[in-house]
């Protein structure tokens, strides 16, 4: 039997901790639901297309669906990463998420699911600013 006596390394306790709390966040938030409550349907859908095709100069596609509007974006400051915006509408509510996908792949990156949540509530703020 092998007795190991030594203490662990602080740094490294603490790094590895940090990185185990960031992936159990980002894999809580991968698929959350950022909400706001607007004027209704109609106003909601004029503010925030024009919000997202202000914010963003390259967007692919604007796919319009009864009840929902997804934004698919090209992020070109990162080569190889795509972002679905994904907006619900229900009268006068908005439901967002923001998923990163690795374009090789098309599978969600789970690490940046905390950063995604976060994004969504920055464009949250920033909508209803407007």
């Amino acid at each position: 039997m092998i007795q190991v006596n030594e203490i662990p390394d602080p740094l490294a306790t603490v790094l590895f901790s940090t990185a185990s709390i960031w992936i159990l966040c980002s894999v809580y938030f991968v698929n959350k639901l950022s909400k706001f409550t607007g004027l209704n349907e109609k106003e909601n859908k004029l503010k925030v297309v024009d919000f997202f095709q202000r914010e963003f100069k390259n967007i692919k596609c604007l796919y319009y669906v009864t009840g929902y509007i997804y934004v698919y974006i090209s992020d070109s400051k990162r080569i190889g990463i795509t972002k679905i915006i994904t907006l619900i509408f229900n009268n006068d509510k908005v439901y967002l998420n923001i998923s990163t996908l690795n374009r090789r792949t098309n599978s969600k990156m789970f690490l940046t699911g905390a950063y995604d949540y976060f994004k969504a509530k920055k464009y949250i703020e920033n909508i209803t600013r407007v």
